[in-house]
């Protein structure tokens, strides 16, 4: 029997039922994906209002409305698209993104974010070290020579080399390498040249001996070591990364939105589309919430976007090659703002167009055009359209609430910390219907929630000026 053919709704909520409507409501999903773990938690908080709202005359059938259309509306909000979804579990929470720190040598600390230009300091890399042991490269008798080394040397990497042009070390241009020494510290020739002696791996000192004086100049050659553990003490040779779970404690806030109408419209209805008006007018009112959250959500980008590139859409009147190769003129705009979100976030460029119906004609126009199936399939039902894709690069989003003659170009990755704004639903959809007095039904939708934008320099705003 279909869970949603029961007369007394409020059985869906129960302990016993509520596995088998949860798993019902819960099909389609990606196991184990970002979208299905939200889901969950958001129906959860659903059924623990309908539960408790007890005062609700009509509790019997509020389950059979709210879920489904949980189920339907919340997944194709355009916050699910093109920004990161965090619900929350109460009423105040905490939305939750990482920040990276490094402490440097000087006690110095750093977050790295953002990179910029000449940002290269903050891990040590391995350097070369050049140890003469006969930096003259004439008159040389001696065949024996003992030293310490400068620094201590990695392992694997400490070559003798001489200088083939026989000069002082400091103008030599070209050395060949004639004896290596092993991790035990013995030194073994290359080649002809006899070289024997030993390299004391923990004090570095070395005795050299040659089997014939070398008249050229000879030198150690290694990579300095960097420790192989990690130190915390003050013998620590390289910076120290640190990673911190920024927490920014957040309050959900309410829309809410009524509608009232007579028992007569609802018999009316009836007879006219064999319909229940109750069910129509839920999906229009939630509809319409959702909407507007889309909205609010699309200002909130377009109003935090930190970069700005224009492009003019009037066509020149020297301009002999038609209206669809001048719209093609925009795609060095969009890919140098691109650019300067990675530029500017040293983490990608922008993954997402989003602009109003009229300006996406421009990119329809375009032969880097690509559209998604058929316009019934890629309808989101709730204002914001998936359009198609750009050059391979760019997911296209059209919806009526962006700005005339704006295009707005940002990145969402595929992981959680991997956006710019957070959108932490509480609950997505809840209805209150309520009885006047006098017999007039009235229902009451409300969506609780709460947006904000954490990194504003994921966004770019492309202005389009003239006249599409």
């Amino acid at each position: 029997m279909d869970l949603f053919q029961k007369k007394d709704y409020s059985v869906l909520l129960s302990n016993k039922v509520w596995p088998s409507v949860e798993q019902k409501l819960m099909a389609g999903f990606a196991p184990k994906s970002t979208m299905e773990a939200n889901m969950k938690l958001i129906l959860a908080n659903t059924r623990s209002f309908l539960m408790a709202g007890t005062d609700m005359q009509n509790l019997v059938y509020l389950p059979k409305l709210v879920l489904p259309l949980v189920r339907r509306l919340f997944p194709k909000l355009i916050a699910n698209q093109i920004i990161g979804t965090q619900p929350l579990d109460s009423s105040t929470g905490w939305i939750r993104f990482v920040d990276g720190y490094v402490t440097k040598l000087d006690g110095s600390v750093s977050n790295i974010y953002p990179f910029g230009p000449g940002d290269t300091e903050y891990s040590t890399p391995q350097t070369r070290v050049n140890d003469a042991v006969l930096a003259n490269g004439s008159g040389n008798s001696a065949t024996s020579f003992n030293g310490t080394l400068s620094q201590i040397p990695s392992e694997g990497t400490l070559y003798i080399e001489v200088a083939t042009d026989n000069v002082a070390l400091s103008a030599a241009t070209a050395f060949t390498k004639i004896a290596m020494v092993d991790r035990g510290g013995m030194v073994k020739s290359l080649g002809s040249v006899g070289v024997i002696g030993a390299v004391d791996p923990k004090t570095r000192v070395y005795v050299l001996s040659f089997s014939a004086a070398p008249t050229h100049g000879i030198r150690f050659t290694y990579a300095k070591d960097i420790q192989k553990n990690i130190p915390f003490g003050s013998d620590r040779t390289y910076p120290m990364m640190s990673f911190d779970i920024t927490k920014m404690a957040v309050e959900a806030k309410t829309r809410k939105l009524g509608a009232t109408y007579s028992f007569e419209l609802m018999e009316d209805y009836k007879n006219e589309f064999g319909e229940k008006f109750e069910d129509k007018i839920v999906d229009y009112m939630t509809t319409t919430m959702l909407t507007e959250l889309d909205g609010e959500i699309i200002t909130m980008l377009f109003n935090a976007a930190t970069e700005s590139i224009s492009w003019d859409a009037t066509q020149p009147l020297i301009w002999n090659r038609g209206i669809s190769a001048w719209y093609e003129t925009i795609m060095p705009k969009i890919n140098k703002l691109s650019n300067t979100i990675f530029n500017k976030t040293h983490v990608k460029g922008a993954s997402f167009i989003l602009c109003n119906p009229v300006v996406a004609t421009v990119f329809q126009s375009m032969q880097q055009y690509q559209g998604f199936g058929k316009p019934e399939d890629s309808n989101m039902e709730v204002g914001t359209v998936k359009l198609g894709s750009l050059s391979n690069s760019y997911t296209i989003y059209t919806s009526p609430f962006c700005p005339d003659n704006k295009i707005l170009l940002g990145f969402k990755g595929t992981k959680p910390e991997e956006t710019g704004a957070i959108y932490a639903p509480y609950v997505p959809v809840m209805l209150h219907p309520i009885y006047y007095a006098e017999g007039e039904p009235s229902v009451l939708a409300r969506s609780r929630y709460w947006t904000g934008v954490v990194r504003p320099d994921y966004y770019g705003i492309v202005n389009v000026d003239g006249t599409i």
